[in-house]
């Protein structure tokens, strides 16, 4: 009974000797059909595939140079399961913002159908596998940098956007993935997991199911609507308002009366859109109404694509400034330890978006004026006035050395003065008419932009805050200097002590902190409550993302 055995043991042993050696040859196949693929690549990364000529990325040929071209998606049994992973989450793309067909959408459905008819009849097709596994990893290559750092390059769209992107390296994240055999959890961990950004993507989900209700009713224009009024546009803006969860869905006792409950849910429009929260419905708040679905959908997308411009870890501690919004946030981890309002640069004066460390604060500052502020503030008030200067506590000073003489402001030639002529500094004594009021926060960067207080704090109670010459001014500074101090022996009592005396004092900060000017224009924020912002300095109008009716948004076939 012995030889039976052994006879089978012999069979198979060769049987499995001889698989290996066809899934082998079939693999060695396959790798021969991709590189013989790939050397049709042109200069411009097009290639030709039996489904079209594509636009393919850069990244691709070097991949499988450093895989040996081995395929990724598909072996001598067919294709791998995380094929099917990949080629869903790229129909799925515009869940994120993300148009599918960038990632070869219609290419892979056909390809995905050719290859499952052929499998399903039990015949493996190398050709159709290896162009299939091509645009996979294609697909994978681009839509993971997609996802990790964004489309587009922010700099190129806007000249004063200097928060650069990190870019992934995303041959490297795919070789570890394909030689770990980790390609379907490394597929799911692509897009970013932070609560901002996944917010957006939910508020995105939203807004796309109100623009295929028909999005909601444009309220006519007329006469300024308040409480206790009645008008028949009431009834439209009513039905606008329940579109989006600021009123209720029951209806009213009179739907053309502007009641108590209608003013509410027209204050918490308002809120939600950097509005003044009167509960009223003037110009403002009607062009905020009136603004379709649609172009929502663009701004979201907008700024999911800014989110993803972002660091992903940006530090145990931060603080984060939106210009758009005229607010500042200290961040631990994703929980806000203080918030404040705060003014940025006027229109034509706009804050730059960029992040630096912040290494101390100066009590009592002197202010040593731009040239750019004294030439368009400052001159043109000393020629009609000549004790302004004096009246601002504003000296002149020959040169910017230490020792450099002081100079009687009536001897100034104020005609001659220009950005290529500026032979004086003018510096504004510290005190209560100082600029950067008693205390400033320096973060040294290029731009010469900083954090610091103001003796005008009138304008932080107003709903639009673009003031600056393209500091920020804050609200409250002496709080933002105790948390960034962070010791005991700094009281205020301490702080408030040194500030009495007028005298210029650098305290340096024993943490540093990382300091982002940012400009998002919509939000989710930590209540669930969508927030719009006016697009102030038109960068979301410059921004080359089209409306969601040029944009598809998802691919419902699937072989």
């Amino acid at each position: 009974m012995s030889k039976p055995v052994k006879t089978i043991i012999v069979v198979t042993l060769l049987g499995t000797v001889c698989a290996a050696a066809q899934n082998g040859a079939v693999q060695l196949h396959l790798a021969q059909l991709i590189q013989k693929r790939l050397m049709t690549v042109t200069r411009s990364n097009l290639l030709a595939t039996s489904v079209g000529t594509l636009q393919i990325s850069p990244d691709l040929m070097p991949f499988y140079q450093r895989n040996g071209f081995d395929p990724v998606w598909s072996d001598a049994r067919g294709l791998a399961p995380c094929a099917d992973t990949l080629y869903n989450a790229v129909l799925n793309a515009a869940e994120y913002g993300l148009d599918p067909e960038t990632y070869h959408a219609q290419s892979l459905t056909l390809l995905m159908s050719r290859a499952k008819k052929r499998l399903i009849a039990t015949v493996i097709d190398p050709d159709v596998l290896a162009e299939l596994d091509v645009l996979l990893t294609d697909a994978f290559l681009i839509y993971g940098s997609h996802l990790h750092a964004g489309r587009f390059n922010p700099h190129e769209l806007d000249a004063e956007w200097y928060l650069l992107k990190t870019e992934a390296d995303m041959i490297a994240n795919l070789l570890g993935a394909a030689k770990s055999n980790l390609l379907c959890s490394r597929i799911s961990d692509l897009p970013s997991q932070q609560p901002g950004y996944q917010r957006l993507k939910e508020a995105l989900a939203l807004y796309r199911t109100l623009a295929r209700q028909g999005g909601w009713p444009a309220v006519p224009e007329g006469r300024k609507l308040e409480k206790g009024m009645w008008d028949e546009r009431i009834m439209t803006l009513r039905a606008r308002l329940r579109m989006t969860g600021e009123l209720s869905p029951e209806p009213a006792v009179v739907e053309g009366t502007f009641d108590d409950q209608l003013a509410r849910a027209v204050r918490r429009f308002q809120l939600s859109h950097g509005l003044d929260p009167d509960g009223k419905v003037g110009k403002a708040t009607l062009a905020e109404l009136n603004i379709p679905v649609q172009e929502r959908i663009r701004q979201l997308m907008i700024n999911m694509e800014r989110w993803l411009w972002l660091p992903r870890n940006p530090g145990a501690r931060y603080i984060r400034v939106n210009i758009a919004d005229y607010t500042l946030d200290v961040m631990e981890s994703d929980t806000v330890v203080l918030a404040m309002r705060v003014v940025v640069g006027k229109t034509y004066r706009r804050t730059p978006v960029f992040s630096d460390r912040m290494t101390y604060l100066v009590l009592n500052p002197f202010w040593n004026i731009p040239t750019t502020i004294l030439l368009n503030d400052i001159v043109p008030k000393a020629k009609k006035n000549p004790e302004y200067l004096k009246n601002e506590n504003i000296h002149v000073f020959r040169g910017w050395s230490e020792n450099a003489p002081e100079v009687d402001p009536a001897t100034i030639a104020w005609d001659k003065l220009s950005e290529n002529h500026m032979p004086y500094r003018f510096r504004q004594d510290a005190g209560p008419k100082n600029a950067l009021g008693r205390i400033k926060f320096m973060f040294p960067n290029q731009f010469d932009v900083y954090l610091h207080d103001t003796p005008s704090h009138s304008l932080f109670s107003r709903a639009q805050r673009a003031f600056s010459s393209g500091c920020i001014r804050i609200e409250k500074p002496m709080d933002l200097a105790l948390y960034l101090l962070n010791d005991p022996q700094w009281t205020r009592e301490r702080l408030q002590k040194i500030l009495a005396t007028n005298v210029e004092t650098t305290l340096p900060l024993k943490r540093p902190i990382l300091v982002q000017l940012l400009y998002l224009t919509a939000w989710v924020d930590e209540s669930g409550v969508v927030q719009f912002r006016p697009d102030i300095y038109e960068r979301d109008e410059k921004f080359p993302i089209q409306t969601p009716a040029a944009t598809s948004l998802a691919f419902n076939q699937q072989p």
